[in-house]
C-alpha cells in the first residue's frame, strides 16, 4: 500500500514538474475559412508603431494586415505571432510577441523597424491587435488599399 501511494505521489511530482511548452502558431494554414500566410522582416516603410492593412485593388487580391514595432534605435528587436484566433463571423484577434535586446547582448547598432505581416485570402471584419503585455495596437492604412478598404465591408474605423 505504501508502495502504491508513493508512486502516485511521484507522478504527481514529475508531471508537475514538465515545462508546458506553448503552442506555437503555424506558418501558414487555414482558420474558419481564411487561409493564412505569417511573414516577418524589417523595412523602414514601417516607421510608427501599430498595424497597416493593405491589398491590391483587384478581385480576389490577398490582405496584408502588418504589425509593427516602429523605429528602434539598435539590433535585436523582433516581433512575432503569438495567437491568431478568427471566429466563424471573421473577427480576428491578433497576439503579438516582441522580443527585446538583452542589455548585456551586442546588438547592431542601426535604425531597425522589426514587423510581422499575416497575409489572408479575404479582409478581416474586425481586427484586435494586442501584445502579450496587453498594448493594443493603434490601425495606420496604405495609400493602395484606402479606396478598397473604405468602400469594403471591413469595420476597423475608428482605431
Amino acid at each position: 500500500m505504501k508502495r502504491i501511494i508513493f508512486v502516485l505521489v511521484l507522478c504527481l511530482v514529475l508531471v508537475g514538474c514538465v515545462e508546458k511548452k506553448e503552442k506555437e502558431i503555424e506558418p501558414e494554414g487555414t482558420i474558419n475559412g481564411y487561409t493564412y500566410k505569417i511573414t516577418t522582416g524589417d523595412n523602414n516603410h514601417y516607421k510608427v508603431r501599430g498595424y497597416y492593412i493593405d491589398t491590391l485593388n483587384q478581385p480576389d487580391a490577398p490582405w496584408y494586415y502588418t504589425v509593427a514595432m516602429g523605429k528602434k534605435n539598435t539590433g535585436g528587436y523582433s516581433i512575432n505571432i503569438k495567437s491568431l484566433n478568427i471566429d466563424e463571423e471573421g473577427n480576428a484577434r491578433i497576439e503579438v510577441k516582441e522580443k527585446k535586446p538583452n542589455k548585456d547582448e551586442a546588438a547592431t547598432m542601426a535604425f531597425t523597424y522589426p514587423y510581422v505581416t499575416i497575409e489572408v485570402n479575404k479582409p478581416f471584419k474586425f481586427v484586435f491587435i494586442v501584445s502579450q503585455s496587453r498594448t493594443c495596437f493603434s490601425s495606420h492604412f496604405c495609400i493602395s488599399s484606402l479606396t478598397t478598404f473604405l468602400t469594403s465591408s471591413v469595420i476597423s474605423w475608428p482605431p
